[in-house]
């Protein structure tokens, strides 16, 4: 190759090797904190019902100042194995570690609901 073509194929070689390294990060992030919820609600005896992802200062009870931008928090409904729903919140991930280096969930029920 010459070095007007190097010139070109390079910075398109190195830009879409950054892009592929970004989506996969991200995709292994959230796919991370969806493990995480999945395998607390096996443990708990749960099916999920319905989840959905919050946002900044959207995160119920846990309060914007005390996440990380490592966590991902849902709002989420689930049903226990004798029928009964409940909804509540879920933080994935530990504070410093995230959900890449840590399988820590933290669970608030919505305060409405009896606890069985």
């Amino acid at each position: 190759m010459d070095k007007d073509t190097t010139d070109i194929v390079l910075p398109i070689i190195a830009g879409s090797f950054a892009i592929a390294v970004f989506v996969t990060v991200f995709w292994w992030f959230y796919r991370r904190a969806k493990i995480i919820l999945q395998k607390w609600a096996d443990d708990q005896g749960y099916e999920i019902i319905r989840k959905k992802q919050r946002y900044l200062i959207f995160t119920g009870p846990f309060k914007f100042w005390t996440n990380s931008r490592n966590q991902i928090i849902y709002q989420l409904t689930v049903r226990d194995r004798d029928g009964h729903e409940r909804s509540g919140w879920a933080r994935c991930g530990s504070y410093w570690g995230g959900v890449f280096f840590s399988d820590k969930i933290e669970v608030r029920w919505d305060e409405h609901e009896p606890v069985a």
